[in-house]
């Protein structure tokens, strides 16, 4: 069998250089992203108007989404240079939610935790000892019927 035959078949990723889809195409998928985001973005700056009472705040967003309506529609640079910023910035709010929310609250709350099952005595994993235990091995129940993995649900 030929290698070549199947990956065409498949996806033909092998190929360099071919563009997937028309310039035409390119620039109205990104007049229409475009367009999605500054309708997003208006709405959010209208909530943050009239319903938190946050002017400041919402001529900003409102800005941004002019920004990224005229770019989409205009200048395809700026509109990549704001995606791109937008990038940018989704992925070090993820590092900092990551590592100044998450890491503290696991160790807090496991911490906490294991402490509590310890004044209780409790041991979820059956971890004692027993040093007259040739195995530590728990037997199986047996195996389901056939018919049980037809019905997972």
């Amino acid at each position: 069998m030929n290698d070549d035959i199947v990956s065409q078949a498949v996806w033909g990723w092998r190929k360099k250089g071919e563009a997937s889809a028309s310039a035409s195409e390119d620039i109205g998928k990104r007049r229409r992203h475009a367009a999605i985001e500054f309708c997003v973005m208006l709405a959010v700056a209208s909530l943050l108007r009239f319903v938190f009472k946050k002017p400041t705040l919402s001529l900003f967003v409102a800005s941004m989404a002019t920004a990224v309506l005229v770019g989409g529609f205009c200048m395809p640079s700026l509109y990549y240079g704001i995606k791109r910023f937008g990038s940018m910035l989704a992925h070090r709010l993820g590092l900092a939610v990551t590592w100044l929310l998450l890491v503290p609250f696991f160790y807090i709350f496991f911490t906490i935790t294991r402490i509590i099952f310890v004044m209780l005595g409790k041991d979820a994993m059956c971890r004692e000892l027993d040093p007259s235990a040739k195995s530590y091995w728990i037997a199986h129940a047996g195996s389901p019927e056939p018919e049980q993995y037809r019905k997972q649900y």
